[in-house]
């Protein structure tokens, strides 16, 4: 640029003294502009000096020299400059994002992992008086024996789950979901949280009459329970690790959401409230065995119609306590508990997720879903009613509450169960569809039990890692 400014000085030296001066179209266009002002000061004697062209070159060079082409935009330089240090400043703000979220993620799984302390001893577990040591090993004896017998009921992260005569027969992987408790604190020897839970709250039950004999009399049973015949460890036949085995009653009716969809496709379906009226004294019975394990200290943290069981067509049980854990439990404050959007207290979380269970099996198993939908957000459904009554302080609601609240909002007669939604029938089919379908959804939505940590999993790289495994 400066071989260009002495080239043109002596012609604007001649502009000044009243000459036509025209600049050199080869300078960049800002440059130009720049020797028009300069000249337009010089001619009206503000530059302190008229004489040669040195001072002229020595003007320009401090307005347009290297300083003035490093700070404009169209410099090749400064948007290398610009562009690398954005990147770096990206990447820099990606790195702690990422670090931040895998420490967060990594300590509520751990939380999440962490052992669930019973008010008994697991010694007094394993030490029951009498027969019981003797009759766990021959009962063990007895399965091992029969284990080309078993079939497969169902298969999943934590285990698979077999069946064999009257009995349920669930392992346990190693190495997947870890195992929480230990069965001693001073041993690292681990069983699954379930076992320990099953004996607190279940008892061990039938364990001395034997495998193929059906029970004459079950109201030794704890009454919401599910009772625990055995539980043991063997090699599996697979992977030759030790598994354990947890052998508990085989349930003829399955789980609540199997006998909605039973209910839901038999020849004659009836209607929510029909539903409603014969099974919410069963409903009422699922309060009173969560409210036995509230009592106790302990929440289920997993109430869902997968996890009710149908002993008899109203005779409901909570199974599957895997996931129990003391009220003062540090998942209960964990982030995998708050994006999950559950209550802070789990006492009342579970209460709300019975509720919720329960309206979803009315709705999943009665032939008149859209007239459910239709009237639970327009609260003038006992059902509805119940529901947003609980949900105006779920914070504070309780099992007995909840349960005194639903012998108030009692269902309708059953003479009243043939109503159809008249007023969304009025309208175009198009319109009608269209609010359907969102109201389901919204339906759903509000009823949805299912917690999700796949985005623990993912950010923490428990996926690569592994699941942390805190101390007992």
């Amino acid at each position: 640029m400066h071989e260009h400014l002495a080239v043109c000085c002596k012609d604007m030296q001649e502009a000044m003294q009243g000459k036509a001066y025209r600049c050199p179209h080869s300078l960049p266009l800002y440059e130009r502009k720049w020797l028009h002002i300069v000249l337009f000061v010089d001619a009206t004697g503000l530059l302190i000096t008229h004489s040669k062209s040195a001072s002229l070159l020595h003007i320009i060079t401090l307005i347009m020299g290297s300083p003035f082409r490093r700070l404009t935009w169209r410099s090749p330089r400064l948007s290398c400059f610009l562009c690398c240090r954005i990147i770096l400043i990206t990447i820099l703000i990606c790195f702690l994002q990422q670090q931040h979220l895998f420490y967060s993620y990594r300590h509520a799984l751990s939380a999440k992992y962490s052992p669930t302390y019973f008010s008994n001893n697991s010694e007094h577990f394993l030490s029951q008086p009498g027969h019981l040591n003797d009759n766990k090993k021959r009962l063990q004896d007895v399965f091992l024996a029969r284990r080309q017998d078993w079939k497969v009921l169902g298969s999943g992260w934590e285990g698979t789950i077999y069946t064999y005569r009257d009995s349920v027969i669930k392992t346990f992987k190693t190495g997947q979901s870890p195992l929480r408790n230990c069965i001693h604190s001073q041993t690292a020897i681990r069983w699954p949280t379930e076992i320990p839970a099953s004996l607190h709250f279940g008892a061990l039950h039938e364990v001395h009459r034997p495998v193929n004999e059906t029970p004459k009399n079950t109201s030794a049973a704890p009454p919401g329970f599910l009772p625990i015949r055995a539980y043991f460890q063997a090699t599996s036949p697979t992977t030759s690790l030790l598994e354990w085995h947890l052998v508990t009653p085989l349930v003829p009716g399955g789980s609540l959401k199997s006998l909605a969809k039973r209910i839901h496709y038999s020849p004659t379906p009836p209607s929510f409230r029909d539903l409603d009226t014969k099974y919410r004294p069963s409903f009422h019975r699922l309060l009173e065995t969560l409210d036995i394990m509230h009592r106790d200290g302990y929440c289920h943290d997993d109430v869902k119609p997968a996890n009710i069981f149908v002993r008899g067509d109203t005779d409901w049980v909570l199974g599957d306590l895997g996931n129990v854990r003391h009220v003062a439990h540090p998942y209960h404050a964990s982030r995998i508990w708050r994006e999950n959007h559950q209550l802070a207290d789990c006492r009342p979380n579970d209460v709300v997720r019975a509720l919720k269970t329960y309206l979803y099996f009315l709705r999943k198993a009665a032939r008149d879903r859209d007239t459910f939908d239709a009237g639970f957000f327009e609260r003038r459904e006992p059902l509805s009613i119940l529901y947003w009554s609980v949900m105006i302080d779920p914070e504070n609601v309780d099992a007995r509450w909840l349960r005194s609240l639903s012998f108030s909002t009692s269902p309708l007669p059953t003479q009243n169960s043939n109503a159809h939604p008249t007023a969304y029938l009025d309208r175009p089919l198009p319109m009608y569809t269209f609010r359907s379908t969102l109201r389901r959804r919204a339906v759903k939505e509000t009823l949805r039990t299912s917690m999700s940590d796949t985005p623990a999993i993912f950010w923490s790289i428990s996926w690569l890692l592994g699941p942390p495994e805190s101390p007992c």
